[in-house]
């Protein structure tokens, strides 16, 4: 087991970390990194994500952050011997309808995002084509 592993098992619940899995070293070009990350995981909270950056700095590890992995772009291949931090837990929407602002988190779907919206008449206006299954924070980083 690597240092960075260790170490994550140390910080994170045990639910918060995955196993080695293709689905988290790719997006949606298919390209796969030449070696595998040291890690995999996904926070349920913003303490556990600092927790996650604290180890990585400390083991001078690259995180890779991922929402669905829809992207096209290459932003979401793992770097060989980094973390992957998916961000698929941290899905929270608030809708504050009287000021018309959307609290959410990086992992919230995009469609989802827009029909909480809606419920008090309002939208989220961007549309991609993987909207059933694109994140926001994907929305932002492409």
């Amino acid at each position: 087991m690597s240092a960075v592993l260790e170490a994550l098992r140390g910080a994170l619940a045990v639910d918060e970390i995955l196993p080695l899995d293709d689905r988290y070293v790719t997006d949606a070009t298919g390209v796969a990194p030449d070696a595998p990350p040291a890690a995999i995981v996904a926070p349920a909270s913003v303490d556990g994500v600092r927790a996650v950056a604290r180890i990585a700095t400390a083991h001078r590890a690259p995180i890779v952050v991922r929402g669905a992995g829809t992207g096209l772009s290459g932003g979401a291949i793992a770097t060989p011997g980094g973390i992957v931090l998916s961000t698929e837990r941290l899905a929270e929407i608030a809708i504050d309808p009287d000021d018309q602002v959307a609290v959410v988190g990086p992992g919230a779907i995009t469609d989802r995002i827009d029909r909480a919206a809606r419920r008090h008449g309002l939208m989220y206006a961007p549309d991609p084509a993987s909207s059933a299954r694109s994140t926001i924070g994907g929305n932002i980083a492409t």
